[in-house]
């Protein structure tokens, strides 16, 4: 394993001044709480932070020298302010169709090569694809998604080659994007040919998106080493499961998780058959006769598998990462971007959950 850390995602750090002021410190006094000469930063930002890039990439660059602190990786998935009140669909725009979303990873792209100057490979975390409420990705959708992320490995392939910072773009499979399931990424790979598309491309393997779906993220990580797909980067993180028949006091846990900010995928099994839901209010009418329930709402990662009233997929998440730390390069992120609504059951604020997870991963790790 090369690095192992969090994200940022899970703080409301959007501007410059919140991100090297507040965030910062916060992250220099955990890096010092855990102490571990691996422990790394998935660096989250937002497009009102790249856009100022080109100017001031380098004060950036600057205040993370000053702090000592190391970036692993970049999450250029969500480009819209992941803590504001209402995030939901969003998170989704701009989309891999848009010339938008290459433009403003490209400029996160040159910042890295040319200002951070990391002298490993270094992986830039994105959306798979687009968004599709219906739950299914158009058949004929793949080869236009195939041609913009082979573009853009041209792209990254022209970087390399000018600032020797070899650049991998990864895709990150979610619940209702492009890429959901397994078989997904193996389609969508049956397009690239090219040398940077082979060399530039991989994926980012949330361990939750996979449960949600119904899918070890273990299989989806043996699956894609089988097929030559490189996986650079593992968001350690767990869905929500609940298993039936749901009693009241389950239902109304469940409402209560129900809240506006971000979007929980849901899928339900139902004597071995699977379905999936847009959104936590739509399955409702549904749950009393469920079997089991599977939630995209990233619970904290020390929490155990059966918890009383509710449980996680910690079992999922575990085997993955107790396989994958034997890999010199991969590098290995705590996801939970949660902690502002799960509230003080679960831990004080979020440094605290943090540093929790952080532990958490140091034994495991």
């Amino acid at each position: 394993m090369r690095y192992f850390g969090f994200c940022s995602n899970a703080f409301p750090a959007w501007d410059l001044d919140s991100l090297t002021q507040d965030f910062f410190p916060q992250f220099k006094q955990l890096h010092h709480q855990v102490n571990s000469p691996v422990l790394a930063l998935d660096l989250q930002l937002g497009a009102g932070i790249v856009e100022k890039l080109p100017q001031r990439g380098g004060f950036l660059a600057q205040k993370l020298k000053e702090f000592d602190l190391e970036v692993g990786s970049l999450n250029l998935f969500p480009l819209c302010n992941f803590q504001a009140d209402v995030v939901k669909t969003n998170v989704y725009s701009p989309n891999w169709l848009d010339e938008e979303r290459h433009r403003l990873t490209l400029m996160g792209a040159k910042w890295v090569a040319e200002v951070l100057k990391p002298q490993k490979k270094f992986s830039i975390s994105t959306l798979a694809g687009c968004y599709h409420r219906e739950g299914k990705t158009p058949a004929e959708m793949f080869p236009q998604l195939a041609k913009a992320y082979s573009h853009f490995a041209e792209q990254l392939a022209t970087l390399k080659k000018e600032s020797g910072c070899h650049i991998i773009l990864c895709l990150e499979p979610e619940p209702f994007t492009s890429l959901q399931k397994i078989q997904d990424v193996l389609d969508l790979w049956q397009h690239f040919d090219s040398p940077a598309s082979k060399t530039h491309l991989g994926i980012n393997l949330d361990c939750c998106h996979f449960s949600v779906m119904g899918e070890r993220p273990l299989d989806a990580w043996r699956y894609f080493k089988k097929n030559n797909i490189p996986v650079p980067k593992i968001h350690a993180s767990t869905a929500l499961k609940l298993k039936g028949p749901l009693n009241q006091e389950q239902i109304n846990f469940l409402k209560e998780m129900n809240e506006p900010r971000f979007l929980h995928q849901t899928s339900l099994v139902k004597n071995n058959t699977i379905s999936h839901h847009h959104d936590l209010d739509e399955v409702f009418p549904l749950i009393e006769e469920t079997d089991e329930l599977y939630c995209h709402f990233h619970m904290p990662l020390f929490l155990k598998e059966e918890n009383g009233l509710f449980g996680t997929t910690e079992k999922h998440t575990l085997e993955i990462l107790k396989e994958a730390r034997k890999e010199n390069s991969i590098e290995i992120y705590a996801e939970t971007y949660t902690w502002s609504i799960l509230g003080k059951n679960f831990a004080s604020d979020p440094y605290d959950g943090i540093y929790k997870e952080l532990l958490y991963l140091k034994k495991i790790l």
